[in-house]
């Protein structure tokens, strides 16, 4: 959530698979499509949230910002939404 793309070194890394999910969604190719997500890596995710707060990556976030529990139900609502469009 930190990370910027290595092709460009501006995009960050969860915005650009939060678009990208976004894309895939809304493809016709895709309508009649269920999705899984996987957020895979949460022990990254728990070292990390600890450090940098959930706000670098979304400042609307106000919730606690190095509670992991709290944080990754934050980014798996923003990708559910996503989907729910």
């Amino acid at each position: 959530y930190n990370q910027l793309c290595l092709e460009d070194g501006r995009t960050n890394r969860l915005r650009e698979a939060l678009q990208l999910f976004k894309e895939i969604c809304d493809s016709p190719f895709f309508s009649k499509t269920d999705f899984l997500l996987f957020l895979n890596k949460s022990d990254l995710f728990e070292e990390k949230i600890a450090k940098v707060p959930l706000s670098s990556c979304f400042r609307s976030y106000t919730g606690p910002q190095h509670d992991s529990t709290k944080c990754i139900q934050y980014i798996t609502k923003r990708f559910t939404d996503t989907h729910m469009r």
